[in-house]
């Protein structure tokens, strides 16, 4: 278990926050993204209290059409992957995600994601700041997983309180 001095949120006050943060309409792709032969757009949903800032990235192929850009708390981001201009490849990569518990505490995950020419488009989120393990994890049905340590802290009442963070990526 990792010790956090951040306040968390008291349980109704998160699901609250939560629910509101589902209302969020997904961003959708440009025209120019949905133009591309091979394209992936990765909506990332934050519904922690913690801002999730924009780590590193990895293109086996393509380019960033939209570049990702760090998410608030209870916020929705967004980025679009898309072959290169004239070259006949498709578009896969990763890119990797810091959610910023504390200045000195942080959790870590990688987005994989494939749009190839043959075959299925495929995507993962592990435990990793690597965004190649991203990649290397992409399957048809996606991945998901649960943090594997507890953050443990102190609640708006001043009850204890822990959290773990549940992932999810969709194929």
């Amino acid at each position: 278990m990792v010790q956090i001095n951040t306040i968390l949120l008291a349980k109704e006050h998160l699901q609250a926050k939560i629910a509101e943060a589902k209302e969020i309409p997904d961003p959708q792709p440009t025209d120019n993204t949905k133009a591309k032969k091979y394209w992936i757009h990765g909506t990332v949903r934050n519904y922690t209290q913690f801002p999730i800032k924009v780590g590193e990235y990895y293109a086996d192929s393509g380019r960033y059409e939209e570049w990702p850009k760090d998410i608030e708390g209870f916020k929705v981001g967004a980025f679009s992957f898309v072959n290169r201009d004239n070259a006949w490849a498709a578009a896969s990569g990763g890119n990797s995600w810091i959610l910023m518990l504390e200045p000195d505490t942080d959790f870590n995950i990688a987005l994989g994601f494939t749009a190839p020419m043959n075959g299925s488009y495929k995507s993962a989120v592990v435990e990793s700041r690597k965004p190649e393990d991203g990649y290397d994890n992409a399957s048809e049905n996606g991945r998901s997983f649960i943090s594997q340590d507890g953050y443990s802290g102190k609640d708006e009442a001043g009850s204890a309180a822990t959290i773990k963070f549940e992932c999810v990526s969709t194929g």
